[in-house]
This record gives C-alpha cells, sequence and structure tokens, in this order.
C-alpha cells in the first residue's frame, strides 16, 4: 500500500533538511511513537508502543509503499499491543492498520519532533551498553584502534547512517552516558 499521506511529510522533511521525526499514532485507544527515518534506503517506520515498550519495523520503497503484508511476528504484536480484539465478522487485515496509520501521518514537521537518540533507545535496547543512551560526545582513534563494529550499530540505530558513515570514515566512537544532564546531542557535529 502507498502512504499517500507521508509524501507531505518526507517533502517538507527533505526541505527542512530534516532526516529523522517523531511523532503520535493512536490506534484503538493505544499511543505509538513513530519513527520516521529517511536517511536510510529503504526508508524506515519504526513504531515503539507506549505501554509495553515494544517496537516494529516497517520498510517503504522510493514510492512510500509499504508491504500489505506483515510478518507474523509484526501481525501479533500489533494484534495484541493494539488490543485487537477477534471480530467473527471482520478479520483484521494489516490494510485496516495501513489505512489507519495512512489518514493520522502529519503533514509537515511542525506537527513532529527531532529525534533524539534517548527517545529510540527507549525501545532499542539490543545495542552496546543499553543503559548509556545520551550522547556525550566522539573519542578520535588511534592508527592502532578501531570504532568498533558494536559501537558503529549503536551509533547507526540511535544517530542515523550520516552518524555511522562519518564515524567508520573517521576513525571515530561515539561515546555514550547514561546521565541525561550531559547529553550533547543538539550540538553534535561532524567531525
Amino acid at each position: 500500500m502507498q502512504l499517500t499521506n507521508i509524501i507531505k511529510l518526507y517533502n517538507d522533511m527533505v526541505k527542512q533538511g530534516k532526516l529523522r521525526v517523531k511523532f503520535l499514532f493512536i490506534y484503538n485507544h493505544v499511543e505509538a511513537d513513530v519513527f520516521f527515518f529517511i536517511d536510510e534506503n529503504p526508508m524506515r517506520l519504526v513504531f515503539g508502543i507506549k505501554h509495553n515498550n515494544k517496537y516494529f519495523e516497517l520498510k517503504l520503497d522510493n514510492n512510500f509503499t509499504v508491504k500489505e503484508s506483515f510478518d507474523g511476528n509484526i501481525y501479533d504484536l500489533i494484534i495484541k499491543s493494539f488490543n485487537i480484539k477477534y471480530d467473527p465478522e471482520h478479520k483484521f487485515k494489516p490494510i485496516d492498520f495501513l489505512t489507519a496509520f495512512n489518514k493520522k501521518i502529519p503533514q509537515s514537521i511542525k506537527n513532529t519532533i527531532i529525534v533524539k537518540p534517548a527517545d529510540i533507545a527507549k525501545y532499542k535496547r539490543d545495542v552496546e551498553e543499553a543503559d548509556k543512551i545520551y550522547f556525550y560526545g566522539w573519542r578520535e582513534n588511534s592508527d592502532k584502534e578501531h570504532v568498533s563494529v558494536k559501537n558503529l550499530e549503536k551509533t547507526k540505530e540511535y544517530m542515523g547512517i550520516n552518524a555511522y558513515n562519518m564515524s567508520k570514515q573517521k576513525n571515530v566512537s561515539s561515546r555514550w552516558t547514561d546521565d541525561y544532564r550531559k547529553d550533547n546531542f543538539a550540538n553534535w557535529r561532524n567531525i
């Protein structure tokens, strides 16, 4: 299914130079944070269900199309997380969810929030030092040291493909802290 309403949001993100945004989606009285990442190919939508901290991802191609069939894990997660009850008159289908979602997509970034690593960390805990979710800065590695694969994965997941590529190319490691007062994400720059 083509998510027609996401096209305006995408165009506004490109115009404003924003690669990752977050917005609220409510379905069946259940709240989810939706992260829209346009810095990857294919683009990604990550749904973080607030009440249970579970998440799932959908990939969007360049035509803003998402598969209308979900794998069993995603289907089951949607059924359970969004409290979808059995209805003998209508079997729930992924198109039902996608249609409802498409109607509620913000049309501009003014109705979204710029994504911080800590926003993603709430849902994606399978990273190096998962308790350290606030970006603290960069560490330049010596010629004999190399940024670790796990650090690169965390950088990519929490900060995006551009930060990942820069980190890999320049052999710098992202540094993280569990102290929100030291969060320096708003000031990070490519080095």
